[in-house]
């Protein structure tokens, strides 16, 4: 009787962690998270670049990481050079040709998502390699619109 009840509590156990493993896999939130993410993906400056983000990951195949991250938050001009300057990017004028990173995918919805909407040359852009990542930063009017791509497995 004690080895048939050693073995069921082995395969209770088993099942157990097996589980566990399958939903964090699959992006359950309390095992892994989009800011954890994205904050790993930028490397040493991710916590202090992600802040208090609003983030979208876009995830085209649910079999495997997001490709790329949308952040939103609020952010002085100040607080914007410091970041950018601090992850070793140049801060230059909004170019005059928007380019296609800002545009959402498709199945993408973030609320305020507006760095298209910035006049050419009146607002703030940074973009580089940081950590694992592709970023580009956009500032205008105390937003910073951000979109990370991931630049390597």
């Amino acid at each position: 009787m004690k080895r048939k009840h050693r073995i069921f509590w082995g395969v209770v156990i088993v099942t157990t962690i097996y589980t566990t493993l399958l939903l964090g896999q699959t992006k359950m939130g309390w095992l892994n998270s989009d800011r954890r993410e994205v904050q790993k993906m930028l490397g040493a400056d991710g916590k202090a670049l992600v802040g208090d983000a609003t983030i979208k990951a876009w995830q085209p195949d649910a079999n495997y990481k997001p490709q790329s991250y949308y952040l939103l938050r609020e952010l002085g001009e100040q607080s914007f050079r410091q970041l950018a300057e601090q992850a070793g990017l140049e801060i230059r004028p909004s170019p005059e040709v928007v380019e296609a990173v800002w545009e959402l995918p498709e199945d993408i919805k973030l609320q305020d998502w507006a760095p298209l909407d910035v006049p050419p040359t009146n607002g703030l852009q940074a973009s580089g390699t940081v950590g694992a990542a592709a970023l580009w930063m956009r500032w205008y009017q105390d937003q910073l619109f951000m979109v990370a791509l991931r630049s390597s497995p």
